[in-house]
């Protein structure tokens, strides 16, 4: 497969050594062909003699004209592919990339979805990119985090919430939403409206691998450093994000794709003013900002779009492509003003630009084992802080044990549901016990018999666990035996998550005396109170309970600095959200007779208790809908 880039600047454009249109193949510095004139953006389009107003070609009437379309399209590709490099790009293979490289501001304006030759469209091909591949500058003191799971999003709303420009929280929702169709894949943080030392804390203990921005970008003029805007909710003022300030702050931990979706952050009048180079010099692999403005509508179409294809595996420049489309199909669909500018004349043409191989600056994950959700429900609002805050604890080398607490109610066991299915489909073994029920049994010999009966039926290599678990004795010492048992049959280099749910349900005596000292606190790691692993594999536990043994951990755990993950109350903008993903999640399963009635059910819903009953009650009242 052969990728071209082919450069172009203005006629007037002096900048660069380079001929002003120069066509190369990707990862090759010798040219192709190149021509020494650039675009003349004095020059008119010429339709039978007449002039064409190019801005017309964007209204939603302008966009059904095809055939003055397609002529203005046709017209375009002959304007920048003069002479040779026309000549080297009509035989391309079918398989190949062209990225379309946009060097002067001026050519931002020009009706670039429109263009097209025989084989290349760009308004729907995925293989055309208005992107600049390939720069190889490394001028940072950080990587990018590697590609492991789960994928870790940063969402940062930047705008004033007074400012209704901007569709902020509908896009964050379009992105969540999105996400939660991978929730075993992909794992979402929001800042809304932070200071900056809460991105600065977020890059470097939430490590994301994109970054997405959600604001303005801010140029006043031609020849002024663009900036972008972040509110903060405690000045109530904006702070300004510059190049140099994205240099210095981001080379700590950059990652690897940052979507500016913002105007004009796209274009700069110098390379060390531009914000897309700020974040490559800080070693970010891909930037996708817009050369224009854009408005709150196509921001969101393009991010709903975006994330959908690239959750779904899409490579960066096919799922910008696309979204670019999707755009443009928002636009043909204002036919209720049909006169009037369509979203900005360029759609808003979203740059990406690149450091390294397109193909993999981000690649989804792909499961290795579990290819039947076991435990996920698809649905499930997850509580995105908390599911980091466990993450953090699973992943850490610190300890092995996390334990969620909370009310009744509050979605633990849907938490604990989610982080089981991450670590299932990426390969690890995972084993749940549900201890729920008022029946379980009365002592400590019959959690242990649960846990044995849970592992054999998953087929782990044989084991004398049951017989351990029925032995007579005290406690302690059986426990133990227990443990190193399960470490043994495991195997050395080898892991398991043990998931263990509903001990709420079990007697405090048996939980708080017996089964947290002796099954649960060893799994610190012996600087946080634990014992020494014993040889064998490497055993995390996870669990969840709905009361407060406080007493217990005080004693043990607490005072080494390890604290339980506590789930309260849903916060009330993360339950407006989940309030509006679940009614556009399932009113398109509900007949179009009963949408009033499902959405003034739905606005009841938002003002009760902020829980997992009142969530299942909404899964719950569905189907008499339907």
């Amino acid at each position: 497969m052969t990728d071209y880039i082919l450069t172009l600047r203005a006629h007037d454009d002096a900048a660069g050594d380079d001929p002003p249109i120069t066509l190369r193949e990707l990862g090759r510095a010798d040219p192709i062909a190149t021509h020494d004139s650039g675009f003349d953006t004095t020059k008119p389009f010429l339709e039978d003699g007449v002039p064409i107003d190019l801005a017309s070609c964007l209204t939603a009437a302008g966009l059904l004209n095809k055939p003055r379309n397609e002529f203005v399209g046709t017209s375009l590709w002959e304007r920048i592919t003069p002479g040779e490099i026309g000549c080297k790009l009509k035989p391309h293979p079918t398989n190949s990339r062209l990225y379309l490289d946009l060097r002067s501001h001026a050519l931002a304006a020009y009706p670039w979805e429109l263009l097209r030759h025989s084989v290349w469209v760009l308004s729907t091909d995925t293989r055309m990119c208005i992107g600049q591949p390939g720069r190889s500058a490394k001028e940072y003191s950080g990587d990018p985090p590697a590609m492991d799971h789960p994928l870790r999003v940063l969402v940062v709303m930047g705008n004033d919430p007074a400012d209704k420009k901007i569709q902020a929280e509908e896009e964050l929702v379009a992105i969540e939403a999105a996400a939660q169709t991978k929730n075993d894949e992909v794992l979402l943080r929001a800042l809304i409206r932070p200071t900056p030392a809460d991105i600065e804390e977020a890059l470097l203990k939430f490590r994301p691998h994109v970054l997405h921005f959600i604001g303005h970008g801010v140029r006043p003029a031609a020849n002024v450093e663009p900036e972008i805007y972040v509110y903060g909710t405690l000045t109530r003022q904006n702070e300004a994000w510059g190049a140099d300030r994205i240099r210095g702050v981001f080379r700590q931990m950059p990652p690897r794709l940052v979507v500016l979706n913002a105007c004009l952050t796209g274009d700069a009048p110098t390379a060390s003013t531009s914000l897309v180079e700020a974040f490559l010099d800080a070693g970010c692999i891909a930037v996708i900002a817009m050369m224009g403005e854009i408005r709150g509508d196509s921001s969101l179409a393009f991010s709903k779009r975006f994330y959908a294809e690239l959750f779904a595996g899409t490579t960066v420049d096919a799922a910008v492509a696309t979204a670019r489309h999707e755009v443009r199909n928002l636009a043909i669909g204002q036919g209720a003003q049909p006169n009037a500018p369509a979203l900005r004349s360029n759609w808003p043409l979203p740059r990406l630009t690149v450091r390294g191989n397109i193909e993999t600056a981000i690649t989804m994950t792909k499961s290795n084992s579990h290819a039947v959700r076991r435990w996920l429900i698809d649905d499930f609002v997850v509580r995105w802080d908390e599911r980091w805050r466990v993450w953090q604890l699973l992943d850490s080398t610190d300890t092995r044990l996390a334990l969620v607490s909370g009310q009744e109610q509050a979605g633990k066991t849907e938490l604990l549901n989610t982080l089981a299915e991450i670590c299932a489909r990426h390969g690890e073994s995972v084993i749940r016990v549900d201890l729920s029920g008022k029946t379980t049994g009365n002592s400590w010999h019959d959690v242990l018999t649960k846990i044995a009966t849970e592992i054999d039926a998953e087929g782990l290599p044989s084991n004398r666990l049951k017989e351990i678990a029925l032995e007579e004795g005290m406690s302690g010492p059986v426990i133990k035996n227990f443990r190193d048992e399960l470490a043994r049959c495991v195997g050395q280099g080898n892991s398991l998550l043990l998931v263990l749910d509903g001990l709420s349900d079990w007697q405090d005596n048996i939980v708080r005396d017996t089964l947290l000292p002796e099954l649960f606190v060893p799994y610190l790691m012996p600087a946080l109170g634990g014992t020494v692993a014993p040889i064998g594999g490497d055993v995390r536990i996870l669990l969840a309970t709905s009361k407060d043994w406080s007493d217990a951990w005080q004693a043990r755990a607490r005072p080494f600095g390890w604290q339980p993950i506590e789930i309260g109350p849903f916060p009330a903008d993360e339950w407006d959200r989940a309030i509006t993903h679940f009614t556009t999640h399932w009113i398109s399963q509900v007949p179009e007779g009963n949408h009033e009635s499902f959405r003034t059910m739905m606005e009841l819903l938002r003002t009760g208790k902020k829980n997992g009953y009142t969530l299942n009650l909404i899964r719950g009242i569905v189907p008499s809908f339907q």
